[in-house]
Parts: C-alpha cells; sequence; structure tokens
C-alpha cells in the first residue's frame, strides 16, 4: 500500500463510529446498497441471484451500513466486482478512509483463510471520469497486470437481432 493509504487505513482506528464486517451475512442490505449505488451512476445492475455466492464486506458507521465490496470468491482467488457506498452526508469525510480499511480488512482475512490473491477488478487509465476509482485501485498497488475479455458470438443470433 502507499503511504497515503497507510496513514488513512491508520486514521480509521481512532473512530469509535466505524466498524468492519468481514465476512459480511447482511446480503439483503448490502444488495440494496449495491443497487442503489449502481442507479444513481446511471449504471446497470445485476439481479439479487448473481450474488447468492459471493463474498461480501461491510463498513458500518453509527451502525448503519455505508459501505461495502462484492467479491468472487474462487477459492484461492478472489476479485472485486463493486465496491460501493452510500450517499449518507455523515459519512462523506469517511468514506475513503473506510473503504480503504475495508479493502485492508479483506485482505487480513483473504490471508488469515490462505487465499493467495485478492484482485480488485480492471481499471481504466484512459477514461478521465474513471480516474477516481482507478487511483484508489493503484493506491494498494502499482501492479498491473493484463486482463483479456473474449467474446463468443453465435452466427444466427447476429442474422435475428
Amino acid at each position: 500500500f502507499n503511504d497515503t493509504t497507510r496513514n488513512e487505513i491508520r486514521r480509521t482506528d481512532s473512530i469509535s463510529t466505524l466498524s468492519f464486517s468481514v465476512p459480511d451475512n447482511s446480503r439483503e442490505e448490502i444488495y440494496k446498497l449495491y443497487r442503489m449505488f449502481e442507479t444513481q451512476g446511471g449504471r446497470i445492475f445485476r439481479a439479487k441471484a448473481y450474488f447468492e455466492k459471493s463474498f461480501l464486506a461491510g463498513a458500518y458507521f453509527e451502525g448503519e451500513l455505508q459501505a461495502a465490496v462484492l467479491c468472487y470468491d474462487v477459492f484461492p482467488y478472489l476479485r472485486a466486482h463493486a465496491i460501493v457506498s452510500s450517499s449518507d452526508e455523515r459519512f462523506k469525510k469517511w468514506k475513503s478512509f473506510a473503504l480503504r480499511r475495508l479493502i485492508f480488512e479483506i485482505c487480513n482475512y483473504g490471508a488469515a483463510q490462505k487465499y493467495t490473491w485478492f484482485d480488485l477488478g480492471g481499471i481504466n487509465m484512459k477514461d478521465p471520469i474513471k480516474a477516481g476509482i482507478t487511483n484508489f485501485k493503484r493506491s494498494f498497488s502499482d501492479e498491473l497486470i493484463d486482463e483479456y475479455t473474449y467474446i463468443y458470438t453465435w452466427w444466427p443470433l447476429k442474422i435475428i437481432f
């Protein structure tokens, strides 16, 4: 982790109203936060069933869920599918710190459970709108690994649609 990230994680130790649940079994509550986050961002959200086998982690401020990480769990790897947070004004000041601490807690959990890798997911180096999430993810590691997406199309479907 870079110096700033380590310092922000340390600062969360002094916030008595901030707590973390890793793993978190509050599936319904986390899904609601995920859905709200994606809707507010104008993105399409996945159905609840998609996350039935996901690994979930939550950050709570004053006892209320304010941030979560939804991960694919394919032991010995965890991969973040979504990193989400609320728009609650009370939490705004601590959002960056809490999300970094949540990633840290997932890493600690993964190490204790003998996972070998936690992948924060893809980044977009060219889109300035995505610069914030890119910087957030790169604050944990500058190691980048190429990712490839293979798409198979069946030619009869091209004709129909």
